[in-house]
């Protein structure tokens, strides 16, 4: 017996093809013998034109994954927006999240997308709590007092009650089915997760779209719109690298003054940019910083140095060590210059850059630069 298997696929963006030409492709269809035959394939279905999937890449993702969206009309411009099906094994999530080896299960400590269906509750549970016609029902909003009492006749009735065969499966036969509609609402989610450790990052604010349909058979099925991706896939990372873990908010103790050749003067080896950092913490210039990288230290530089007797060996002799120790050395004349207010003629004549304005930038794509100078806070 021969078998034929029409395997179709059609990937289509959104407004790809009109609801016109869907309908043409419905009424050519042909229904093939084997279909009639009891084919071991299993039962024929009608070709589906998909308009609703888009293609997306993004965080740690490399290549394009589709995700399945919706298009709805929002606000009163009535201004068209995608919204993203929220599906925490769905190949974009997945791969934006963990990066490209990531696979199915591998991100149980990802818990934001619980988090935005709780918020989304909350939302919508005090919206409905606000209505007129809720609140005249009377028992809807009102919160009942609750004898602590009661409890402990609940209790004693338990211990004494007979499990009945099937019980549990009547009851859960029984639950009524909760009919849901169609909204978008928008929420306050954190900007990163608590145990990030940044609850300075403030909140951000996300749309998210329900479709109608039954508690019991399509609850959670959430919809975020793409503007709200980049939050997204940045949360979940977070959670990821961090596992859920919170980090304790170590306890900031007061600088003090460690150098004791200039008062009130805070000098330390920065190790990410191998550079040495000094803050005035009190008086005139209070507040005011400075940065020397070691590898700034020019040969002209260093013959001065020399001359002034701060260091002896010959600058292409010097080892990175010596040169380190050369670099503080230059730092702290650098303090000494701007507490005599003798900063600027200090800078001109080491050949120094000053900069008042430009904050202090911990990346290494401060070494490009020369040194910077920070007016006070």
């Amino acid at each position: 017996m021969w078998h034929l298997v029409v395997f179709v696929a059609v990937v289509v963006l959104l407004n790809s093809m009109t609801s016109s030409a869907a309908a043409a492709v419905a009424e050519q269809s042909v229904v093939p013998i084997a279909a009639s035959a009891g084919s071991r394939h299993g039962k024929w279905r009608q070709v589906e034109v998909g308009q609703s999937v888009v293609c997306m890449t993004g965080g740690f993702s490399r290549t394009y994954s589709q995700a399945n969206s919706i298009e709805l009309v929002c606000g009163i411009s009535n201004t068209k927006k995608v919204f993203v099906q929220l599906e925490k094994n769905s190949h974009w999530f997945l791969k934006g999240v963990g990066g490209p080896g990531t696979q199915k299960g591998e991100l149980k400590v990802v818990e934001v997308m619980e988090d935005i269906r709780l918020q989304f509750e909350r939302v919508v549970r005090k919206a409905d709590c606000n209505e007129p016609a809720v609140a005249e029902q009377g028992d809807a909003c009102q919160i009942e007092e609750v004898d602590p009492m009661d409890a402990l006749d609940e209790v004693a009735a338990s211990e004494f009650q007979t499990p009945v065969k099937g019980e549990k499966a009547y009851f859960k036969k029984r639950q009524v089915a909760r009919r849901l509609r169609s909204e978008v609402q928008q929420l306050e989610m954190p900007t990163r997760p608590v145990c990030a450790g940044r609850p300075q990052d403030g909140m951000t604010s996300i749309h998210v779209y329900r479709k109608p349909g039954s508690t019991c058979r399509n609850f959670g099925n959430l919809y975020l719109r793409t503007d709200c991706l980049d939050w997204l896939l940045s949360y979940a990372a977070d959670e990821l690298y961090f596992q859920g873990v919170t980090r304790p908010e170590p306890e900031l103790e007061p600088l003090k003054g460690n150098c004791p050749a200039v008062a009130d003067v805070y000098v330390e080896w920065n190790f990410s940019d191998q550079s040495w950092d000094a803050q005035f913490l009190a008086g005139e210039h209070a507040g005011t910083k400075k940065r020397f990288f070691v590898a700034d230290l020019t040969s002209g530089q260093w013959n001065n140095m020399k001359r002034l007797k701060m260091v002896t060996d010959e600058f292409y002799q010097a080892n990175r060590m010596a040169k380190k120790s050369a670099a503080k050395d230059f730092m702290v004349s650098w303090c000494k210059a701007i507490e005599s207010n003798d900063g600027l003629r200090f800078e001109t004549e080491w050949g120094l850059r000053p900069s008042t304005e430009e904050p202090l930038v911990d990346s290494r794509q401060s070494r490009r630069k020369k040194c910077r100078t920070v007016g006070p806070n």
